[in-house]
This record gives C-alpha cells, sequence and structure tokens, in this order.
C-alpha cells in the first residue's frame, strides 16, 4: 500500500508494498499536501514518454525507476495450481496498491507481474518435529520450520523471457 510521502533529510520518500522510491528535493515539489513531479529531468535524459508537464501522481519515482515500473506493470499468464485440501480457499485475492485482482484456482490467468510477486512471496510456515536418539541414548524431538507456497503457481508466458526467468527465481529465493 502506498503511504504518504514524507521529508528525511533533503530527500522526499514514499514507500510502496514493493519497492522503496525516493528522488531528491530538487525534483519534486510538495505544494499544500499535494505531490507535484517535476518532469524536466527526466524529459531532458529522453526517458519520459509523456510532454513537458508538472504530473500530480500518488508516489514519487524518479525518472531512473521507470523501467522498473515498466517491469512490473507487465502481464504474465500464470496457471494458479488447484487446493490441495478442502480447507484452503478456492479463490485468491491479490491487491497491490489499490489494484485488486480475484484469481480462481485451477485456471489460467493473466496478471500483472506485481501481483505475482505477492503469490511468490505468499508462503505458510509450519513447524515440523523428528524423534532423534542422542548420544547417551535418551530420545527427543528436532524441530525444524518448513515452509511451502500458500498459493502454489506456475508462469505459461512472460513477456521479459530470461529477464523475467531470473526474476521470479529471485522472487521465490526471498520468500523462503
Amino acid at each position: 500500500m502506498a503511504t504518504s510521502p514524507r521529508k528525511r533529510g533533503t530527500t522526499i520518500q514514499t514507500n510502496t508494498f514493493e519497492r522503496k522510491g525516493a528522488m531528491d528535493a530538487a525534483a519534486a515539489q510538495i505544494i499544500q499536501g499535494a505531490v507535484k513531479v517535476n518532469v524536466a529531468k527526466a524529459l531532458q535524459t529522453g526517458d519520459a514518454p509523456f510532454e513537458a508537464q508538472e504530473i500530480a501522481v500518488e508516489k514519487i519515482i524518479s525518472p531512473d525507476q521507470i523501467p522498473l515500473e515498466a517491469f512490473m506493470a507487465q502481464e504474465l499468464e500464470i496457471h494458479l495450481m488447484d487446493a490441495a485440501t478442502e480447507d484452503e480457499p478456492q479463490f485468491v485475492e491479490v491487491n497491490v496498491n489499490g489494484h485488486y485482482r480475484m484469481l480462481v484456482r485451477g485456471e489460467t490467468h493473466m496478471v500483472r507481474r506485481y501481483h505475482v510477486a505477492v503469490l511468490a512471496q505468499a508462503k505458510d510456515q509450519r513447524l515440523q518435529q523428528k524423534k532423534i536418539v542422542n548420544g547417551d541414548g535418551s530420545m527427543g524431538f528436532e524441530e525444524k520450520m518448513v515452509s511451502r507456497q500458500m498459493y502454489p503457481f506456475s508462469i505459461v508466458s512472460d513477456p521479459a523471457g530470461r529477464r523475467g526467468a531470473e526474476w521470479i527465481k529471485q522472487q521465490l529465493a526471498n520468500a523462503r
């Protein structure tokens, strides 16, 4: 969820669910609680796909973050696996910064990459016990935390190719 921007030194910072964005105070102006982003810097570098004007936005991103935002907004085709038990929900609700999706398990869906990040990071943890015999002959239990994906899925198609494959591996590794 996006939060209100706040000043920290000479940097204006905002937090979102997936990433932190920051830009220097010279690149942004806060006027009566509304955030206005000066896009002149982005236009000078040729990174901005919009005309020269000030734009009111919900979150602050710097021009060098635009490619990441475009990457995260790409649509992927995923297959959400069926529920493993009767107790698990048949529907998965994913909400990222106000972009809501309800996904039916066992079906194929087109979803944005930031929704896939939420699915990849959702995990279920439990304590697993293993009976052991100590060196002195006494018995005990060895405890270990195990985790699994809460909503297993597979990616059917990814427009980013190899970069997308590396990204999903990283997301799944971070979820452990």
